[in-house]
């Protein structure tokens, strides 16, 4: 559980390797970090959320283990 005291909280996530070499190059490309891609990313998630019209799993298909 993340500590209140906290600002921020480190997450570990596995990405493909094309996943990763796609991110990597749209960070260098865009002269910013792949963490900050990332935070991104999941900002504009959470706030496509906020609206209670858009269920989960919005048009992805849930990942097996082999897909991982």
């Amino acid at each position: 559980m993340p500590n209140p005291a906290r600002s921020t909280v480190r997450l570990s996530v596995n990405l493909s390797e094309d996943q990763y070499i796609q991110l990597h190059e749209i960070a260098a490309k865009s002269e910013v970090s792949l963490a900050w891609i990332v935070r991104k990313a999941v900002q504009q998630f959470l706030e496509i959320r906020q609206d209670p019209q858009i269920p989960l799993p919005m048009g992805f298909k849930r990942l097996g283990a082999d897909d991982v």
